[in-house]
């Protein structure tokens, strides 16, 4: 039995009743006590998402401390990227202020510092397209059809899917980087941390992308879905 908006006759001794207790929830309205189902809420904490919030009120203080001619030449090149945002991998319009944290985050994100204070010029490379994941001894490699340009660094997120499912963007965690002038990396520590054992014929979904190590712009990104397989079991090249 199932309890939802229900509008319910009170007496004096119920009539103040208000708050949760078990499964549901009381509260008035319109002079009525309406009880429905308690609502629990979902929160998942991630380290990456603990990261993206730092950062966030890291760079926000920091653009603060921008001489204002360096925040003009943020709010300049916002402009630029906002007119051909199909090459910097931003859709809609951004402003300086959040173009420079979104470019600094990103540099953080892969490990550089310190902080740009004035916008780069230089863009992201061809990302490659993604191979294969296999599955070897205790590694799980990621491996790409070609190099990683050498002055970006390439960021790789998945998630793990049930045979019947096609995406779950929303479930895709960072497992793993591809450093510039390198096309594979061992993604094993953490996602056996997040996802358990790597099993062969697991399906994953793998979003890639590339972000310049000068300037933080990042490419726009390429999502895939393959399954993990054993090395061996590889076509030889």
């Amino acid at each position: 039995f199932k309890l939802f908006d229900m509008k319910a006759q009170t007496n004096d001794l119920f009539k103040d009743f208000s708050g949760s207790t078990g499964g549901i929830t009381a509260t008035h309205s319109g002079g009525h006590l309406v009880v429905r189902n308690k609502i629990v809420q979902t929160y998942t904490d991630t380290e990456y998402q603990k990261a993206i919030r730092q950062n966030f009120t890291l760079f926000t203080k920091n653009w603060q401390e921008l001489t204002d001619v360096q925040r003009e030449e943020w709010n300049a090149k916002a402009k630029t990227v906002t007119s051909d945002h199909a090459v910097y991998g931003i859709s809609g319009k951004i402003s300086g202020f959040n173009l420079y944290v979104r470019c600094n985050m990103n540099l953080q994100l892969v490990g550089l510092a310190p902080a740009l204070t004035v916008p780069g010029d230089d863009l992201p490379g061809i990302v490659p397209e993604l191979s294969a994941v296999t599955i070897d001894a205790d590694a799980l490699n990621v491996t790409l059809s070609d190099n990683v340009d050498k002055d970006d660094i390439l960021v790789i997120r998945l998630t793990t899917l049930s045979p019947g499912q096609s995406t779950n963007t929303n479930a895709l965690r960072q497992v793993g980087q591809v450093p510039g002038n390198a096309k594979e990396a061992d993604i094993i520590e953490k996602y056996t941390a997040i996802f358990g054992l790597p099993e062969d014929g697991q399906k994953i979904q793998v979003q890639i992308y590339a972000i310049n190590k000068n300037s933080g712009f990042a490419s726009s990104r390429k999502l895939s879905v393959t399954n993990l397989t054993k090395a061996a079991e590889q076509p030889a090249e």
